[in-house]
């Protein structure tokens, strides 16, 4: 047993700098399933979303994915979701509707100026 404590320590110690939350943990805090952490991330004081020292995939749930958009809305208002409230790249969402770049970019200017008026 005092074998397997002296081995722990040293692999603590050698721990040192690293740098865990930044690079290896991806959610990994909540034991649950999606809404258990959209619940969870809901309860949150939202001056602590904001906080730099909390990683930004922690203070945000996961986006809706570009095919749920589409599922729900008209095409077109769905890329403008996808982009705005999803934050999906134009790429992304040119590639998964086969479309171009250029056109995915008018159709997000088109659904700003709609939102305007």
């Amino acid at each position: 047993m005092i074998a397997a404590a002296s081995r722990y320590v040293t692999l603590v110690a050698q721990g040192t700098d690293v740098k865990l939350w930044e690079t290896a943990l991806h959610q990994q805090i909540y034991l649950g399933d999606d809404s258990f952490i959209a619940r969870m991330q809901s309860l949150l004081d939202p001056k602590r979303k904001l906080d730099v020292d909390v990683p930004h995939v922690q203070r945000h749930s996961k986006p809706t994915s570009i095919t749920d958009y589409v599922a729900s809305y008209d095409r077109d208002e769905a890329i403008g979701l996808a982009y705005r409230e999803g934050r999906h790249t134009m790429s992304a969402i040119a590639r998964e509707l086969g479309l171009s770049v250029a056109r995915i970019s008018l159709l997000i200017a088109a659904q700003e100026e709609k939102g305007k008026t």
